[in-house]
């Protein structure tokens, strides 16, 4: 739990934002330029080191956390910003892995409150300073005191409009799109592709793109005659192979050939899933980083050890519990597809913001119960009225209740999936006890 001095800073960074009403609506309404102004107040920290910021519909979290680590593990410093906080807003901010600690964010936020204070008399009626913005701003300045030598920034849903891509970052990385958030970025792909290529900024040199669509092409025709003249776009979407690919019960096995057309065989992944492409990806976009000087030994010695809260993550072995954040039936298939095999036991929480429907069709073939839950995130709204539920399956509102029960009198091959929102996925790992850097599967062998 966070101090006393904590809670009221915390309370001081929603201030603003909770004083303005607010209505779900598209992202064009924000106004991320007072992040930006914040920044030129503080004589922007964030431009002491080189940025890469990684955006995109699904994977850009798992993806900057493999990039931060990659780096670390070839002798950087590096500074990682996630979006959204998982166990708590501090692990959003880490340098070298480890979460920025109470006594550490509240110094540097000391050093950031006067210039806050003074842009929140400035704003316009009706405007706000939104707390993710703040939260990067910390992180910024926090990695300038320590000195760091690469940060990776994870954006929210967006970019174009988003808080934490006021950053300057010399270097961008879209992984994907998906018809997903078409509320806010919507109501079509290419709205989507317009919305993460705001990625692009005036000092971006360097655009790596990990996928491909004729809507994002469409689209890279319209913005590229706005950006930098020297801005380098480099699309490894068709250059990077995966190669004897087997999943197994403690995550992938596979090879990967990069762009340059270096091999990396052997490699293990605890993780299952679109996941795993991630991470190629996260090696491609590093060997350019490196300058070509990834090492082999290295990135296998590595890769065992990396685990991406519920994506793809195996929790347990025995019994087998299969943990995803897929709220999309685009993920949720892919990811059931390589798990192989059914389940005797599912948990999903699914909010009405999410596709329900379609992660409902493509979960039930691979169930022989569902129990559908909730989440303890009460800005997350449940209503499963509307959808067809089987005979053998049920509802049950308390998600802790609905995760007990799906331990029960389990054994050592009962199969189980919980698959839900990142808040769903934190309230697994506080069920379990888990920190957030819970062990791959061959160390957390069995669940009471």
């Amino acid at each position: 739990m966070p101090s006393e001095p904590l809670k009221r800073v915390f309370d001081e960074i929603y201030e603003s934002f909770n004083s303005v009403p607010h209505t779900p609506g598209s992202d064009r309404r924000r106004h991320p330029e007072h992040t930006g102004q914040l920044l030129d107040h503080l004589g922007h920290p964030d431009r002491a080191y080189p940025v890469l910021m990684v955006t995109g519909s699904k994977g850009k979290g798992s993806t900057a956390y493999y990039l931060s680590e990659i780096l670390r593990a070839h002798g950087h410093r590096v500074g990682f910003f996630s979006s959204p906080g998982f166990l708590s807003d501090l692990d959003r901010i880490r340098l070298n892995g480890q979460a920025i600690s109470e006594e550490e964010f509240l110094a540097v936020w000391s050093r950031i409150r006067p210039a806050w204070r003074t842009l929140l008399d400035t704003l316009p009626e009706g405007h706000y300073m939104g707390p993710v913005g703040l939260f990067a701003v910390v992180a910024a300045e926090y990695f300038r005191s320590r000195q760091v030598s690469f940060a990776v920034i994870e954006t929210g849903r967006g970019a174009r409009f988003d808080d934490v891509a006021q950053l300057s970052h010399r270097y961008a990385l879209l992984t994907n799109l998906l018809p997903e958030h078409l509320r806010e970025l919507g109501p079509t792909l290419q709205d989507i592709a317009w919305h993460k290529l705001g990625v692009v900024h005036c000092e971006t040199e360097r655009l790596f793109l990990g996928s491909s669509c004729p809507e994002l092409e469409e689209v890279l025709g319209q913005e590229r005659p706005n950006w930098p003249e020297d801005l380098t776009m480099t699309d490894l979407s068709s250059a990077i192979q995966l190669e004897d690919r087997v999943a197994d019960t403690t995550g992938t096995r596979f090879d990967v050939v990069l762009p340059s057309g270096r091999r990396i065989p052997s490699l293990h992944l605890p993780s299952l899933g679109p996941t795993v492409d991630n991470f190629a990806v996260a090696l491609a976009v590093s060997e350019d980083l490196l300058s070509g000087r990834l090492d082999t030994e290295t990135v296998v010695d590595l890769a065992p050890s990396l685990v991406w809260p519920g994506r793809g993550q195996i929790l347990c072995t025995s019994p087998y519990i299969l943990l995803d954040a897929s709220i999309h039936h685009r993920s949720a298939q892919a990811l059931l597809r390589e798990a192989g095999g059914r389940f005797d036991r599912v948990v999903l929480s699914l909010p009405l913001s999410k596709d329900r429907k379609g992660i409902q069709q493509a979960v039930e073939p691979f169930a022989d119960s569902i129990v559908y839950t909730t989440c303890s995130n009460p800005y997350l709204l449940y209503e499963y009225g509307d959808l067809a539920i089987r005979p053998q399956d049920a509802i049950v509102a308390s998600v802790h209740e609905a995760l007990r029960g799906s331990l029960r009198g389990t054994t050592p091959h009962t199969r189980i999936l919980w698959l839900g929102t990142v808040s769903f996925v934190a309230d697994a790992y506080r069920h379990l006890d888990l920190g957030i850097d819970a062990a791959p599967p061959q160390a957390v062998s069995s669940v009471e």
